[in-house]
């Protein structure tokens, strides 16, 4: 698992500390469904999509900017892309899974709210 934070960069963090937070709202939601509880949620899902594609696009420059950099890389470019931007993803990986459990700890507080 450090392997895997450790492959997506100081971007991880980020995605990190702004799920964290989602899934703290998701779970509040949950337990107690009030509208401007949902903002929160739908709010910090939008900071969390846009936390995923900037770590997304930063780790993919990094990537791109160390195989222009390095002449052995150049030579034969193709493993070291692929490996980077494998790497590069890991930020789309971890959010997209944090998204999921938010959104299923939401879908059970819409379940539990009460009829207007």
């Amino acid at each position: 698992m450090i392997d895997f934070l450790l492959a997506g960069g100081y971007t991880m963090v980020i995605v990190i500390v702004v799920g964290g937070v989602m899934l703290v709202a998701a779970a509040r939601f949950a337990r107690e469904a009030e509208p401007r509880r949902l903002a929160l949620v739908k709010a910090l899902t939008w900071a969390l999509a846009f936390a995923v594609i900037s770590g997304i696009a930063a780790n993919l420059v990094a990537t791109c900017h160390a195989v222009i950099s390095d002449p052995e890389f150049s030579r034969a470019p193709l493993m070291p892309l692929l490996e980077g931007f494998a790497e590069s993803i890991t930020p789309a990986i971890l959010g997209g899974a944090i998204a999921s459990i938010a959104w299923i700890l939401v879908g059970v507080g819409v379940r539990r709210m009460p009829d207007v």
